[in-house]
């Protein structure tokens, strides 16, 4: 794990006082959280990006709800990245553990529950559904892929929790860039693959039975109301 070495004075790794945002938070993508932005001169034009980006999808439509997910890690690990940067240059802030904060539970509670719903509902139906049809094969090999690459991101995540946990307010701290890049790289690479393969799979060979009895199921991870109470779970 790399550290922010102990020699470094803190007056390196302030803005200068006519500096209205760090270098790092001057973005044009929608990464970082609003409170690392709170001095930031695109803060509006954040706040009114991340509103349309944010808007749901139900689990009515759980296809449509697993990619609305991809969008929101992908959000995730794009604040990662910008907070690393934002380390750099500024001793570990109260605005920074607050972001570190939010990245640990996105990825412990909300990424967490999206993988289940894949592994324990979606996964098992599409091989059921597929196993009949010319699909099969690719289903097979689609979703034997996508559990490997579960592992995977769950061991890169472990370590990632690691550097997060360990920052401090008040201290010089640091996250392990080639760890981020890693991690962001093979998510990226997996969402890709889920966005482009596994979903455009599973529109194809599920019946609206089986999305709906998908539906409630993820509904039910969470402890919401079931989207079609008179079908499975």
């Amino acid at each position: 794990m790399q550290g922010g070495p102990g020699s470094r004075e803190r007056s390196e790794v302030r803005p200068s006082p006519s500096s209205t945002a760090c270098e790092a938070c001057q973005i044009n993508a929608f990464p970082l959280s609003l409170t690392l932005l709170k001095d930031c001169p695109f803060r509006q034009a954040y706040a009114s990006a991340m509103e349309l980006r944010n808007t749901p999808a139900g689990f009515d439509e759980p296809l449509a709800a697993l990619f609305a997910c991809h969008r929101r890690i992908e959000k995730q690990l794009a604040t990662l990245s910008q907070l690393q940067k934002h380390l750099t240059r500024h001793v570990c802030d109260e605005e920074a553990i607050s972001t570190a904060t939010g990245i640990l539970r996105y990825f412990l509670e909300a990424a967490a529950n999206h993988h289940a719903d894949e592994e324990s509902d979606l996964f098992p139906r599409l091989l059921r559904a597929a196993q009949a049809t010319a699909d099969h094969a690719l289903a097979y090999e689609l979703v034997s892929h996508l559990l490997v690459e579960h592992r995977d991101m769950e061991l890169r995540w472990s370590r990632v929790r690691e550097e997060l946990e360990k920052l401090k307010p008040g201290e010089i701290g640091s996250l392990d860039l080639e760890l981020c890049k890693e991690f962001t790289r093979d998510y990226a690479s997996h969402i890709d693959r889920e966005d482009n393969q596994l979903l455009p799979l599973a529109k194809r060979v599920l019946t609206p039975k089986e999305l709906e009895a998908l539906g409630n199921a993820m509904a039910k991870r969470r402890g919401l109301d079931l989207p079609f109470p008179g079908s499975g779970a």
